[in-house]
């Protein structure tokens, strides 16, 4: 279940703590002015594809808001960038309540038996 130290199909080992799924789902990043999607997805971050990258710095602590397809509410999770590209954010989660962290989990395992895991 560990994909750290996994090599991928492009010879650079994978340093990521848990495993991640392809999802397609829009959220918003609170407080700013951007278009975003998940796409993709671990229980320990997001990568999400945002139109405008210039206006977030490495390091820097968002919220986001997200509903996930069967829940009933918006959650809002509060994440650290830990590397920007020219499409998106890599996003790490931090300070993850548990009820929202077992939402994520629940989520994590249902997309993960349809979907491939990258």
């Amino acid at each position: 279940m560990d994909n750290k130290g996994n090599s991928s199909s492009s010879g650079k080992t994978d340093q990521r703590k848990h495993p991640r799924i392809a999802l397609a789902l829009p959220i918003t990043i609170i407080g700013f002015n951007a278009t975003a999607r998940v796409v993709d997805f671990s229980l320990g971050g997001f990568h999400i594809a945002t139109d405008n990258t210039e206006q977030f710095k490495q390091g820097q602590q968002i919220r986001i808001a997200v509903r996930f397809p069967d829940e009933a509410a918006i959650s809002f999770i509060k994440a650290s960038i830990a590397h920007i590209g020219q499409k998106g954010l890599g996003c790490r989660l931090i300070d993850v309540d548990p009820a929202i962290y077992r939402m994520l989990e629940s989520n994590f395992d249902f997309y993960r038996s349809t979907m491939p895991i990258e």
